[in-house]
């Protein structure tokens, strides 16, 4: 996977855990993110969230103790609704950091579309029908 995604020719000219998580504390502080607010979000995050806590102590303390977590949507979208799962946008991120961001930003867009909105929308029609 990660030969495919040229990662691993990459990591001698990357960066350090340090530098990376002083860049996302950056972001995240830019972006008027306070302490504890905001949620890690992704497709299988929890082994992040575990890198997370145990090798970037200061971005930890950013994260809310909830994620969102795609990949659990998408395995309730497989089994209760299998034609919104076959639908679901292709992935296309290669396995790099932010091709895999973008595709899980797409992915739960389509999701809360297909699933959280058009539900929402039917339910308030049947409520106003009745």
């Amino acid at each position: 996977m990660h030969t495919t995604s040229g990662l691993i020719t990459e990591i001698p000219n990357g960066i350090s855990v340090s530098d990376a998580e002083g860049q996302i504390l950056s972001y995240l502080q830019s972006a008027g993110t306070e302490p504890g607010k905001s949620p890690l979000a992704g497709n299988s995050v929890s082994v992040d969230r575990n890198f997370i806590a145990r090798d970037m102590l200061k971005l930890n303390e950013y994260l809310h103790y909830r994620t969102i977590d795609v990949s659990s949507i998408k395995e309730l979208a497989r089994r209760w609704h299998p034609k919104t799962y076959f639908a679901a946008p292709a992935k296309t991120g290669n396995h790099r950091a932010l091709g895999d961001i973008r595709d899980s930003i797409a992915e739960l867009a389509y999701y809360r579309q297909a699933l959280f909105i058009s539900a929402a929308t039917n339910s308030t029609a049947e409520e106003s029908n009745g």
